[in-house]
């Protein structure tokens, strides 16, 4: 499974962590933490894939991110 993340925020996204889950129903039936992109700059996206078990439907958590220091004219 494959999918893109977005950083819509101003600022760099750091250390970002996923999880993807195929699901049946409420059961979780396979999941994969794929490797991301280190850092991802505002206003842009990255792509990601996953290897899990074929499903109806499937759920990508982010389960980390780092933001950089936002300066707000100070």
């Amino acid at each position: 499974m494959c999918g893109q993340i977005f950083n819509d925020q101003r600022t760099t996204a750091r250390n970002i962590g996923l999880l993807v889950q195929s699901v049946e129903g409420e059961k979780v039936v396979s999941r994969n933490i794929p490797n991301v992109a280190r850092e991802i700059v505002g206003q842009s996206g990255w792509q990601f894939c996953g290897t899990v078990v074929r499903s109806a439907s499937y759920r990508v958590i982010i389960t980390n991110v780092e933001w950089d220091n936002i300066n707000m004219g100070q």
